[in-house]
Order: structure tokens, then C-alpha cells, then sequence
């Protein structure tokens, strides 16, 4: 994966899925040896009346 992957994904969120009502939620999800690791991005929506 691209260094500059992370940047041009959440870039893209900012412009197209975050005007449009998704939720973005990034988390560590691992650990190892108490270093971060692995990073979970998690996009969620609601309709509106909810």
C-alpha cells in the first residue's frame, strides 16, 4: 500500500461521504509489543429521520 493511501482515502471522505452524512470512526486495533499497528477505519450512516 501507498504511504499516501490514508491521506487520499480520508481526503476523499472529507469530500464526497462526509457532505452526504456517512460517520467516520478510525481506530488502533492492534498492539504489538505496545507499539500501534494495525488501524481500523469503520464508515457508518443514518438516514436522517433516525
Amino acid at each position: 500500500m501507498s504511504p499516501r493511501f490514508p491521506r487520499r482515502a480520508f481526503d476523499f471522505y472529507v469530500k464526497e461521504l462526509a457532505p452526504r452524512g456517512f460517520q467516520l470512526q478510525v481506530e488502533i486495533i492492534d498492539w504489538p509489543d505496545g507499539m500501534p499497528g494495525d488501524v481500523g477505519w469503520y464508515i457508518s450512516w443514518k438516514h436522517p429521520e433516525e
